[in-house]
């Protein structure tokens, strides 16, 4: 007994996702408003890490 041919895919051209300007933005990194809500986050972790060690020390 043969074994069952094997057929080629049909020929679709693959997607390029965010090259091919599918969902995303530019990808020329992070902007203004980004950089400025990380920085506000750790700003804040370094508040609540000085709080907490000023506290366990009194």
């Amino acid at each position: 007994m043969a074994p069952p041919a094997l057929t080629a895919p049909a020929s679709v051209t693959p997607t390029r996702g965010v090259e091919g300007g599918l969902g995303g933005s530019s990808g020329t990194g992070p902007s203004d408003w980004d950089i400025g809500i990380g920085l506000a986050f750790a700003a804040g972790a370094a508040a609540a890490a000085g709080y907490v060690v000023r506290r366990r020390r009194r």
